[in-house]
């Protein structure tokens, strides 16, 4: 039962890449976490003997530091599915330093012979306790069993975290039956992988304690588990993989996930909505601001992001610092005077009107006027 756990996962991994990796970067961190529990999955001893020797010392002891790597990965997923945020090495390098700490704990394991890690492999298929009594750099190897689940936790936390807050306070602004289908599959994913992770941490208490092995009774609840949530992949075909099964009468509210925005259809109560609050703008003057960003003005919508990004691609063709640059060169215009110009240097006036200094201004100015400010400024004085 296990195996063909492992292969459907394996399936599902190399659709998610292949298939559905280009319209949805989400689809790449879900299709890596397939991965990694298909390569763990066929590093354990008792399936040691499905695959050839060489596979065997590549994964039964060299897939420990991936212990590490399923709680970072999944936390990446949901980010991204819930507040876009992609992976930036610069920036998440932190969550991976475990994995690679993990992988440096290797070093004696890894400088050891061929012939020593087939040995050692021979004696945990006999006995898959083997595997907790590997002396290595810094801990034993039975510390990758407790604290790599214990890791996953704390990651499936910040996601459960993620999930309830962040993703609860987007739906009241995205009102589509897309979103909750997007909803009630984030919380399936993430309430199977917890008990995933507290079944193995429950087992692995009991084979310390008593030691007698769970081996078979955990794979059997793992394996239903995995394909329980490989069966309910293709419950979303259209949320997970971009792909069109059937007609479906909201396919226009499932397309907000798809890669295909311009299946969007923008009501117009939005559009309303949009040109009320820019009117609002120009007699408010908050465009002028130097701190008025992107944010300001989703928050004054009360819409998500993603809506605002579609209306400025699809329905205004413009950026969104292009079209604020444009009303405050347009207020310029009509409220600079010679005086203003003779009385003030240029840099104070353009932080006057939302111009962090006076080569951004120039610029703006360029681009939304077909004279130059040099060419504006002659005329002025005529």
């Amino acid at each position: 039962m296990f195996v063909p756990a492992l292969l459907f996962s394996l399936l599902n991994a190399l659709v998610l890449f292949f298939a559905a990796g280009k319209k949805n970067t989400g689809n790449v961190y879900l299709g890596l976490l397939f991965l990694l529990i298909v390569l763990r999955g066929f590093a354990m001893p008792n399936l040691q003997e499905i695959i050839s020797p060489f596979f065997k010392v590549i994964l039964c002891y060299h897939s420990f530091p991936s212990f590490f790597l399923f709680g970072p990965v999944f936390y990446f997923y949901y980010r991204y599915e819930i507040i876009g945020t992609r992976f930036h090495f610069k920036r998440d390098y932190l969550y991976l330093l475990p994995c690679f700490l993990a992988a440096i704990n290797m070093i004696p394991y890894d400088v050891r012979s061929i012939d020593f890690k087939e040995n050692l492999i021979h004696l945990a298929e006999k006995n898959d306790l083997i595997n907790l009594q590997l002396d290595l750099l810094f801990l034993d190897s039975k510390w990758y069993f407790i604290l790599g689940p214990i890791h996953t936790l704390v990651y499936l936390i910040f996601c459960l975290y993620l999930l309830r807050n962040k993703f609860k306070f987007d739906s009241q602004k995205l009102e589509l039956n897309g979103f909750k289908l997007k909803e009630h599959w984030l919380k399936l994913l993430l309430t199977c992988f917890i008990l995933f992770t507290l079944i193995n941490l429950a087992s692995l208490a009991y084979v310390q304690f008593t030691h007698q092995n769970l081996h078979q009774i955990t794979l059997i609840v793992s394996s239903t588990i995995f394909i329980f949530i490989n069966i309910n992949l293709y419950r979303y075909p259209q949320l997970i993989y971009g792909i069109k099964f059937y007609k479906s009468s909201n396919k226009i509210d499932l397309a907000v996930f798809r890669n295909k925005k311009k299946a969007i259809r923008m009501d117009d109560a939005f559009e309303v909505n949009f040109k009320n609050q820019i009117a609002q703008y120009q007699s408010t003057l908050d465009y002028l601001k130097p701190n008025f960003g992107y944010t300001d003005l989703i928050k004054d919508l009360n819409s998500s992001k993603y809506l605002v990004d579609n209306y400025f691609k699809n329905n205004l063709k413009i950026k969104f610092i292009d079209f604020i640059n444009e009303l405050r060169i347009n207020h310029f215009k009509k409220s600079i005077t010679q005086e203003d110009l003779k009385r003030f240097k240029l840099k104070e006036i353009t932080l006057r009107f939302g111009f962090k200094n006076v080569a951004s201004f120039k610029k703006a100015f360029q681009n939304s006027q077909i004279e130059s400010f040099e060419e504006f400024k002659r005329n002025l004085k005529t």
